[in-house]
């Protein structure tokens, strides 16, 4: 933070060289705090938690990798594209990086999808908000988190909504290209691979067992034997599964039915009325049973 306002203050013309040029600051990644959260450990927290609301925070930041409270915070029912499975985002941490780094879209899968519906199902009349608990700046999100995932039998990881955001990343990135994800994400690839990717064992496992690895060449000893028919194959054992619901990778255009556009200071609020959402213009119109 110090080379950071020396330089500010040399580039002002404050001062003619800053005394911390030169150094090498310290690494910002700490992978012992990283924790991968496994679907079937996010679907008991899921079932532990103790509304519909705090299953909504738990899902945008595993299944959709948003960050908590901010982006979580203020999504809105109007951000959510039914039809097309495309979730708007607005990020304040970003934001200041241009317009494109301001907004994006971000695909809603098939578990996302099942816990929005449920969540759009008990919306109370003219709400707004898809997750009001992150939005309240009073919410002790942390310590209802804690409680949630030892209520389900599980530990308490590390940074318990960044290793979400993290698990979702690193899901992704095993079935879609690196830049693709992290456009997702609203990151850079690198970044990702600092901050968020992180190792399975599933994949050393099928190093070794020999899972889409080469083909072993003939010996010397098989190449001399003409008796020999032996001919050297592939493992037939299948690559294992990152375990998440498959969701198409071209949705990285802006969503059309949402009213935010890139760089846009004014947001209209979209608020659920006593219309199915199908037949809501504001939410993209529709049979609403194709929706779904």
């Amino acid at each position: 933070m110090a080379k950071q306002v020396l330089r500010c203050a040399v580039r002002w013309g404050w001062i003619a060289k800053s005394p911390f040029d030169g150094l090498k600051p310290g690494s910002q990644a700490n992978p012992a705090r990283s924790f991968y959260v496994d679907h079937s450990t996010i679907m008991d927290v899921l079932d532990a938690c103790p509304s519909v609301g705090w299953k909504v925070v738990v899902g945008l930041c595993r299944f959709a990798g948003l960050r908590c409270p901010s982006e979580v915070g203020s999504v809105t029912w109007g951000d959510v594209n039914w039809e097309k499975g495309r979730l708007t985002v607005r990020s304040q941490k970003t934001e200041h990086h241009g317009a494109e780094h301001a907004v994006r879209v971000v695909p809603i899968s098939a578990d996302l999808r099942l816990i929005l519906d449920d969540a759009w199902s008990v919306a109370g009349e003219g709400a707004t908000l898809v997750a009001p608990q992150a939005a309240n700046p009073t919410s002790n999100l942390r310590t209802t988190m804690e409680k949630v995932i030892v209520r389900a039998g599980h530990q308490p990881w590390a940074r318990l909504f960044q290793n979400l955001r993290a698990s979702c990343e690193t899901d992704w990135v095993e079935q879609y290209p690196a830049h693709v994800v992290a456009k997702w994400l609203g990151h850079s690839p690198k970044v990702a691979a600092q901050h968020y990717l992180m190792s399975r064992d599933h994949h050393f496992e099928d190093v070794v067992g020999g899972a889409g690895g080469p083909v072993r060449p003939e010996s010397k000893r098989e190449k001399g034997n003409v008796k020999s028919n032996a001919v050297p194959t592939r493992n037939p054992t299948p690559q294992v599964s990152a375990g998440v619901c498959g969701v198409s990778h071209q949705t990285t255009e802006p969503a059309v039915a949402t009213r935010v556009t890139a760089g846009s200071s004014g947001i209209e609020p979209v608020v659920k009325t006593g219309e199915w959402r199908g037949q809501d213009s504001t939410l993209g119109g529709g049979d609403p049973l194709k929706c779904r």
